[in-house]
């Protein structure tokens, strides 16, 4: 192709390629507003509202969480069918009233190494009592009902615990998070 039709190519194809460019450009604009600014944006407006106790309640927006309360299994009691190597389990209760739309429960150390794991229900093979769900994600918005929740943990995990229940509410761009400490007791095998 010498220099000439190159030229020509580009000419005849300016209107096509200018309008490729500006779909591009308008697309990445759209995935910009629409899935980057909102949690980029709802980061910086957290309220975490701290319980006295745990036997508190915590107002979320609508929404009212706890009282919570917390147990370790005793090693002799087998509470996941497939538990991690290592792992002891400790299961929390929350009560929930005006349940929000859906909501994570979070538990951090308090000393230590401060780290933090997420509910484990989902992802093990545990067989929960038939008296509560395990996550808020399951019930309809504006229930009240009582989150029963386990935890798979190092054994050297021992407490004293926060325990965060945190909602994301993407229409007001907030996020709100109800922060109990927890000292589990061992349950009675």
């Amino acid at each position: 192709m010498s220099s000439a039709e190159t030229s020509t190519w580009w000419r005849r194809n300016r209107r096509p390629l200018g309008a490729v460019l500006l779909g591009l450009v308008a697309a990445a604009g759209m995935f910009t507003v629409v899935d980057v600014l909102p949690p980029i944006q709802s980061l910086d407006r957290i309220q975490v509202h701290i319980a006295d106790s745990t036997k508190d309640s915590v107002s979320l927006d609508e929404s009212s969480v706890g009282p919570v309360g917390s147990q370790f299994f005793p090693t002799d009691v087998v509470a996941f069918s497939k538990p991690p190597a290592g792992s002891q389990a400790m299961w929390v209760t929350v009560n929930v009233k005006n349940a929000p739309r859906e909501c994570t429960l979070e538990l951090t150390e308090v000393d230590g190494s401060h780290r933090t794991w997420l509910s484990a229900t989902p992802l093990l093979d545990w067989d929960a009592p038939e008296d509560g769900p395990p996550t808020c994600d399951y019930q309809k918005e504006g229930e009240d009902y009582r989150l029963i929740s386990a935890f798979a943990l190092p054994s050297d995990a021992v407490g004293p615990f926060f325990l965060d229940v945190v909602v994301k509410d993407n229409t007001a761009l907030v996020t709100r998070v109800a922060r109990f400490t927890i000292a589990p007791t061992l349950a009675e095998g």
